[in-house]
């Protein structure tokens, strides 16, 4: 009876438990939107942004997330969002 404890509690232990994703410091795991004053700015900031997510060549690698870029009415701001 002792043996059977013992392994039930050793693989209550052994489970793979799900990881969680904290908030730190306000900034989000995943970016929907990059800002830039210019759109060359905002075309590097978004590039530098996806090859530290690991792709490569930045937009241009295949698999890369889609982003579409828009311009704000009122600060004139450059904005690329994800499709």
């Amino acid at each position: 009876m002792a043996r059977f404890l013992c392994w039930a509690k050793l693989c209550n232990t052994m489970k793979v438990r799900k990881k969680k994703k904290y908030n730190i410091g306000g900034k989000t795991p995943s970016k929907h939107s990059i800002r830039g004053v210019s759109r060359e700015a905002a075309d590097k900031k978004l590039d530098k942004y996806l090859r530290s997510q690991g792709f490569t060549s930045g937009r241009n690698t295949k698999g890369a997330p889609q982003y579409k870029l828009f311009q704000d009415e009122k600060t004139k701001e450059y904005i690329f969002r994800k499709q």
